[in-house]
């Protein structure tokens, strides 16, 4: 996937339970990306900015928005 032409995704995420289902979540995710044509391009864990911020950040890249909207309609993608 080319740099010039994917389109990046911004996700943030709080954990809700336990650090370990929240990292099998975040597992599940990204193994979905393959699928889509997606990859994560970064990814900031432990944001230490203050109450309220997300524990971890991903970054990720799409070819195009049909992927990305396949990327989000995906049930496996619940948690």
């Amino acid at each position: 996937m080319g740099a010039d032409s994917r389109i990046e995704l911004t996700v943030r995420l709080w954990r809700s339970g336990s650090a370990e289902r929240f990292n099998e979540y975040l597992d599940r995710l990204t193994s979905l990306l393959p699928r889509h044509r997606g990859e994560v391009t970064r990814r900031i864990d432990s944001i230490e900015c203050g109450p309220g911020e997300p524990d971890t950040v991903l970054v990720l890249a799409f070819p195009d928005t049909t992927a990305i909207n396949c990327f989000l309609r995906d049930p496996a993608r619940a948690g």
